[in-house]
C-alpha cells in the first residue's frame, strides 16, 4: 500500500519530467536544423517560399548536381521526388530510405535488394506481407532462421523445414 501511495504521489513529477524532456528534445532538434542551414551554401536551403525552392531546383538541375537536388527535395519533405533524384545520382540506399518515408516500402525493399541491403529488404517485405520475397532476401543475407520464419509465415512449409534443418545442422 505504501508503494502505491508513493507511486501516486510521484505521478505529477513524472508527468512534468516527460513533458520537459520532449520539449527539450524539440528545442535541440530545431537548433540543430537552424545550425545545419546556417552553415554551408545558402542556395541549397529548402526552407522558405516555394518560389525559392523552385529557383534552387532550377539552379541545381542546370548544374546537373543531382545529389544536392535530391537533398533539397528531401529537406522539403518531398520524399518521392527525392528518391527519383537519389536514383539518378546513383545513391540507391538513400533513394530507398526516401521511398520508405514516402510510404512505398515494397519499392524500397526492391531497391534495397538491388543494392545489397538484404536484411532491410527482408524486413520491409515481411512488414508488407510479402513473406516469400522476405525469405529470399533473408537467405541472401545469410539469416537462415529469419528466412525459415518468413517461409513459414508464407505457408511454404517444406522450404521452412529445409531452412530450419540447415539452421540447426
Amino acid at each position: 500500500v505504501a508503494l502505491y501511495i508513493l507511486y501516486k504521489a510521484s505521478e505529477p513529477f513524472r508527468r512534468w519530467y516527460r513533458r520537459s524532456r520532449s520539449r527539450r528534445d524539440r528545442l535541440i532538434a530545431a537548433a540543430a536544423q537552424r545550425e545545419l542551414f546556417s552553415e554551408g551554401d545558402s542556395s541549397v536551403q529548402a526552407t522558405g517560399p516555394p518560389a525559392r525552392l523552385e529557383a534552387t531546383v532550377a539552379q541545381l538541375k542546370a548544374a546537373k548536381d543531382y545529389l544536392r537536388l535530391a537533398e533539397v527535395y528531401e529537406s522539403a519533405q518531398r520524399h518521392k521526388t527525392a528518391a527519383k533524384w537519389f536514383k539518378k545520382a546513383k545513391d540507391g540506399r538513400r533513394a530507398a530510405i526516401c521511398l520508405v518515408r514516402a510510404g512505398r516500402p515494397v519499392q524500397a525493399a526492391k531497391l534495397f535488394m538491388k543494392h545489397g541491403e538484404f536484411g532491410l529488404a527482408g524486413r520491409y517485405f515481411s512488414e508488407q506481407g510479402k513473406h516469400i520475397e522476405a525469405a529470399n532476401a533473408y537467405e541472401k543475407n545469410g539469416d537462415v532462421a529469419s528466412a525459415a520464419a518468413a517461409y513459414a509465415s508464407g505457408k511454404q512449409y517444406a522450404e521452412a523445414a529445409a531452412a530450419y534443418r540447415k539452421y540447426f545442422a
